[in-house]
């Protein structure tokens, strides 16, 4: 991809942040109407952003409570 196209890329997903999730999809399907690798990559960028979101609202507890099996011998985390 040219560096402009990553611009465009880099602006297009700037301007969706700034809207309501239910309104990204339709914003950049217009936005790269008339490139579908930019849409892919701008929709890539903002999925992920919703993964690190998510992952970041919820407590690091949840996200690793199986951790630590308390069956596991102690020694069998080392390393």
């Amino acid at each position: 991809m040219k560096t402009e196209d990553w611009q465009k890329v880099n602006e297009i997903v700037g301007d969706a942040l700034e809207l309501n999730v239910s309104q990204r999809r339709d914003f950049v399907e217009n936005a790269c109407a008339v490139s579908p690798e930019m849409r892919r990559e701008a929709e890539s960028l903002l999925e992920g952003e919703l993964e690190a979101e998510s992952f970041f609202e919820s407590p690091a507890v949840v996200n690793y409570a199986g951790f630590f099996d308390k069956d596991e011998e102690p020694d069998a985390l080392i390393g």
